[in-house]
């Protein structure tokens, strides 16, 4: 081994080697980095449209004001169909009105509004994925989609997002 690497083939051939491991593994993280941001693009545009679906299962029960075990058991009956979903309703606020912060387990209590509202109203074209705030977390920011609703006449957020522990 020493003889070979003494020689200049064998540098020449050592050197190569490594820049090909290094190349290679750039390669594979950008792979991988590229792909995940695709998979998040496009959940996020495929669920635009059941965003707006949701709300039609979820206003009826909003009508009147928030009627948390009413919520509770829509939110239920969605995640039986996809555990990996988390569904909230909002204020226009941000703030986590169902599932209650403190007895789903929320990191957050509030929200930023500001990437719902570009998801639902974008200034421009709409570039995804956006990222928003994650109430299980509170440093964590993660793909979702969201549409608005009407929580006893005022104005709110139904935003969801998938699981990503595991998958992110």
């Amino acid at each position: 081994m020493k003889g070979l690497l003494s020689s200049l083939y064998g540098r020449i051939s050592a050197i190569f080697l490594v820049l090909l491991l290094v190349l290679s593994l750039a390669q594979l993280l950008v792979g991988v980095q590229s792909a995940r941001t695709f998979s998040r693009e496009s959940d996020q545009s495929l669920n635009r449209r059941l965003a707006a679906d949701l709300v039609q299962r979820f206003e009826p029960a909003l009508a009147g004001g928030l009627h948390r075990d009413a919520i509770a058991q829509h939110i239920y009956d969605m995640m039986v169909f996809n555990p990996r979903v988390e569904i909230y309703v909002l204020d226009a606020d941000g703030r986590v009105l169902a599932p209650q912060p403190a007895q789903a387990g929320l990191a957050r209590d509030r929200v930023d509004t500001a990437p719902i509202r570009a998801f639902i109203e974008p200034p421009g074209p709409l570039k995804l994925p956006i990222y928003g705030d994650d109430p299980r977390s509170a440093t964590e920011r993660k793909p979702f989609s969201a549409a608005p609703i009407r929580i006893g006449g005022q104005p709110g957020y139904l935003p969801f997002a998938p699981m990503l522990r595991g998958f992110g």
